[in-house]
């Protein structure tokens, strides 16, 4: 659970999803460059310094130019390369309360343990939930099926093997596809 002063620093490879009661919370994410983070230390929490968050915060004004975001965004770039801010306990957060991000917690472990993902009646039985309250959650926090979600889990987990060099037949055969033909077909059809 992020709070103000917070952030988490993820490789581009880790699937997550952010959400927020409606209103009253304002986040952004910054993509850098696998580049810059060579000499990073460890991914994980962040706290951010008084500094950090006044850049942060400067970047929500209306009136800020373009060269002066830009500048701001090297300035919060260079306190999180430098590994200036302190790391907080990687430890991970409580069961969440919601069933939508439960449901994807999950997946997600399936996918990091190389098990088969669970069916969408499976996770439901397992959160004591029926299925259609399982659908109307996830259209209401995600604005997608249960289906849709674990379709495109999996999709981003098998576009993460591809691109650490195995096989699409490999790929197929981890992540249960009867034929690299299946996996292919997953691809096209999920941005």
């Amino acid at each position: 659970m992020l709070v103000r002063g917070t952030a988490v620093l993820l490789p581009a490879s880790t699937t997550h999803v952010t959400t927020s009661d409606p209103g009253r919370q304002h986040h952004g994410e910054l993509y850098l460059p696998p580049d810059r983070l060579r000499e990073c230390r460890q991914f994980g929490a962040l706290h951010l310094d008084a500094a950090t968050v006044a850049m942060l915060e400067a970047l929500l004004a209306p009136t800020i130019t373009a060269q002066s975001a830009a500048f701001l965004v090297r300035a919060i770039v260079e306190q999180i390369v430098m590994g200036r801010l302190p790391s907080l306990p990687a430890a991970l957060p409580a069961e969440p309360a919601s069933i939508v991000m439960r449901m994807v917690r999950r997946f997600h472990a399936a996918l990091e343990r190389d098990q088969p993902m669970p069916s969408i009646d499976a996770v439901a039985a397992d959160l004591g939930v029926s299925i259609r309250r399982l659908q109307r959650a996830c259209q209401i926090e995600l604005g997608a099926s249960p289906v849709e979600i674990r379709r495109r889990m999996l999709a981003s987990h098998a576009r993460a093997l591809l691109a650490a060099g195995q096989t699409a037949a490999k790929v197929s055969v981890q992540l249960g596809f009867a034929s690299s033909g299946h996996l292919h077909r997953l691809l096209r059809d999920v941005d």
